[in-house]
């Protein structure tokens, strides 16, 4: 029977663990990296073993927070459970990671290693903030349905009585101006409630075979002249032969002059807004993005943007819910609408809806 070979055995075992580990002497060299750290940070064995951990790949790891751990924490604590750490590696990107650590010692109690366990978070984080989120806006959801529901009536009578009293006045009185105030204020309320049915998904609409070429191009006849004439640019970039999609014209087309309408003025002076569509076949589904050179949004509005009533434009310039009340006409249509944008660089919106059946 061959000889067991006990120093085999425990890198073999280490090369089967899934989080990265890393164990480093007690200047912070590198004396062993298992399989899957190499794997995860894009990086051979040959090119991190006996060398300081803050200087490898062009000092990646050279984080202020793993510093503070292994300089200031770990010698007070033996033991270190779930350290969380954020930072964005060359190869890899941005990464949250969870780090485990332990100060090994021989068997006189003479400290030789430091054992780092690395677990990548990011995917469960994006997961969680996406299922915290998704149900933050049933709930409300829910309660614009209520809202929606409780006050379309009402407002249809006030409208219609409004109406009424107006045909009984001069249409050059004072009277029938204040007539005219209020029903511009009705139908102002009136389309507010039609947004909330929109985000709340309980308007039921025709679905049909449709193309987002089709969308795109009846919506630009009606507003590509007031883009140039704020010289503002529009760019298309749409592939040949997109699949159709199963949607309604109409909602699609109200989603899309919302996003043109934010772009347009977020763009201060003159610039470009960018429209591509293609097939992902991968995906099967058609995919629509909308590029602006505008101002940009900050990350914490960011955060914000689909939620109802939440705007950055002045009180008179919007009510919060165009970009909410697309939330819910994508997700109708089993689709999927995503904002990337960095302060003062442009803002990117990005749509998927699934291939027609």
């Amino acid at each position: 029977m061959d000889e067991f070979d006990l120093n085999v055995f425990r890198e073999d075992v280490l090369n089967t663990i899934r989080e990265s580990i890393l164990v480093l002497d007690l200047n912070f060299n590198i004396i062993y990296a298992n399989s899957s750290y190499c794997d995860a940070f894009k990086i051979s064995t040959d090119e991190i073993k006996n060398k300081p951990l803050n200087e490898i790949s062009n000092g990646q790891w050279n984080i202020p927070s793993l510093t503070k751990l292994l300089v200031e924490v770990l010698p007070k604590k033996r033991i270190i459970t779930d350290y969380k750490i954020q930072h964005t590696f060359p190869k890899v990107g941005k990464r949250i990671l969870l780090l485990n650590g332990r100060r090994l010692e021989d068997r006189k109690g003479k400290e030789k290693f430091i054992f780092l366990s690395i677990e990548d978070i990011t995917e469960k984080t994006k997961i969680l903030e996406a299922s915290l989120h998704a149900n933050k806006l049933s709930m409300i959801g829910q309660l614009s349905a209520g809202i929606a529901h409780g006050l379309s009536s009402p407002l249809t009578g006030i409208h219609n009585f409004i109406e009424v009293y107006a045909k009984t006045e001069p249409k050059d009185s004072s009277r029938y101006e204040e007539y005219e105030l209020m029903l511009n204020a009705c139908d102002y309320m009136q389309k507010l409630v039609k947004n909330l049915t929109y985000f709340a998904r309980t308007t039921k609409h025709d679905f049909s075979r449709i193309s987002w070429a089709d969308i795109i191009d009846s919506t630009l006849i009606f507003t590509e002249r007031q883009f140039t004439a704020s010289n503002i640019f529009i760019e298309k970039d749409i592939s040949k032969d997109i699949k159709e999609i199963n949607g309604n014209k109409g909602q699609l087309q109200q989603v899309f002059l919302n996003l043109l309408i934010n772009s347009k003025e977020a763009i201060t002076h003159s610039g470009k807004i960018t429209i591509s569509v293609k097939n992902i076949d991968e995906d099967k589904c058609v995919f629509f993005e909308l590029t602006d050179s505008g101002i940009g949004i900050s990350k914490k509005d960011l955060l914000h943007v689909f939620e109802p009533f939440f705007t950055t434009k002045k009180v008179k310039n919007g009510s919060g819910l165009g970009l909410s009340a697309a939330y819910g006409i994508i997700k109708d249509h089993n689709g999927s609408i995503h904002i990337e944008s960095v302060e003062g660089q442009g803002t990117k919106v990005i749509i998927k809806i699934p291939y027609a059946k």
